[in-house]
């Protein structure tokens, strides 16, 4: 609803809200033997009134409480939103200014039916649970369901995305590895609110081997499935999804797959068949080149293979390919906006955001075998304070 929004003139139309009314009836319609069971209920309570003044009594606030919605299906609302579309597609306020921006809406319409399938509610999933013994209204007593969809549950789904990632700076395979996992999360959580609360288990498992077999002992032990909220995953549908979509559609799909990219691979390693979990971080840019100061590195007075780990911070001027990327790091980070940021939202000062990519830079080559075996790269170890000193022989003291 929100991507149609972004198609109208202002939301400061006197028709916002009535577009997004209507909008949103396109999508859902409400259960008819809920909304009967409702009607029963404020019947009683308004005894000397007909249907119509029933009708005008209900509350949102009512319909979202006693009764369930559906998605209405992609063809239905297709239909619907192209006619809601076209019924107010030339309606304008008293001072003639028009509720929706032609051009804006036109592409909005044309991109979004891709996506209608995807605001559908899923089969066979029970979205909605009774909450308590009921409200009772008048002589009727009517559940109260809460509803697994809504606003921080699928419209917004992709704020929460942010949360599955830890950090700041991945590279591809592990952010599309921490996306799914999220998800698999994610739906976890929200099967332990879409079912019975008596009926939930409570835990926090996320396991989905453990949880199968956890149930199939149960059943056959006990004859019922301890964990009532889980269910199996479903087959494959080859369906691109977070990352890999992504990649799709620049035509870099390739990218998660291992060692099929010939910029993040050693020259010499490129005919060798790694394992998987060998592969090089695509973070670690120019592999190559860098490979090929092995030969120098060995005959610096500066260089010692013994340098792992456990000594002091150097300034980045004693290595060369240290000081490198130190300067790479320098020319990205003198404009705040690509800085990192702490969990305030506070940016970091230059120096300290060199340390923090530097570091993980220097912790991703010393976890690679394969640039450990065929290389002699290494890299000193540095912190705040020889930054910050070798910034003020560069003549940056006032960058930052």
């Amino acid at each position: 609803m929100r991507r149609f929004t972004a198609g109208l003139t202002t939301e400061h139309h006197p028709l916002y809200g009535t577009f997004c009314s209507k909008l949103s009836s396109c999508i859902f319609e409400w259960d008819k033997d809920d909304i009967s069971r409702l009607k029963e209920a404020k019947k009683t309570m308004l005894l000397k009134k007909h249907g119509g003044h029933i009708l005008s009594s209900i509350t949102s606030n009512e319909l979202a409480k006693h009764c369930r919605s559906r998605t209405r299906g992609v063809e239905e609302t297709r239909a619907l939103i192209h006619g809601l579309l076209d019924s107010m597609w030339e309606l304008t306020d008293t001072t003639g200014l028009h509720l929706i921006n032609p051009e804006s809406m036109a592409h909005v319409r044309e991109v979004q039916q891709k996506h209608l399938s995807c605001i559908q509610d899923p089969p066979d999933v029970q979205l909605y649970t009774k909450l308590g013994s009921g409200l009772q209204k008048g002589d009727k007593i009517l559940d109260v369901l809460r509803c697994g969809r809504g606003s921080s549950s699928l419209e917004s789904f992709h704020r929460h995305q942010c949360t599955f990632i830890p950090g700041w700076r991945r590279n591809a395979l592990h952010t599309q590895m921490y996306m799914l996992e999220g998800a698999s999360r994610w739906n976890i959580n929200r099967a332990h609110q879409a079912v019975d609360m008596s009926g939930t288990s409570h835990t926090k498992i996320y396991d989905v081997c453990l949880m199968s077999h956890l149930n199939v002992l149960s059943n056959r032990v006990l004859g019922c499935a301890l964990l009532p909220e889980f269910m199996p995953p479903g087959k494959p549908t080859d369906e691109r999804v977070a990352v890999e979509y992504l990649l799709a559609q620049s035509d870099r799909g390739d990218l998660l797959s291992p060692l099929v990219h010939g910029e993040i691979t050693p020259p010499e390693t490129q005919e060798v068949e790694v394992q998987e979990d060998e592969c090089l971080d695509v973070t670690i840019c120019d592999a190559a080149d860098i490979n090929l100061e092995a030969h120098t590195l060995s005959s610096s007075s500066s260089h010692d293979d013994s340098l792992i780990s456990s000594l002091a911070a150097q300034r980045l001027d004693v290595h060369r390919i240290s000081e490198c990327i130190a300067l790479k790091l320098l020319k990205e980070f003198r404009e705040a906006r690509n800085r990192p940021k702490d969990n305030k939202g506070k940016i970091f000062p230059i120096p300290q955001s060199i340390v923090m990519t530097y570091s993980h830079i220097k912790q991703l080559l010393e976890d690679c075998r394969e640039v450990l075996d065929k290389t002699n790269l290494v890299l000193v170890t540095v912190n705040n304070t020889t930054v910050s000193s070798w910034l003020v022989v560069l003549g940056f003291l006032n960058s930052f």
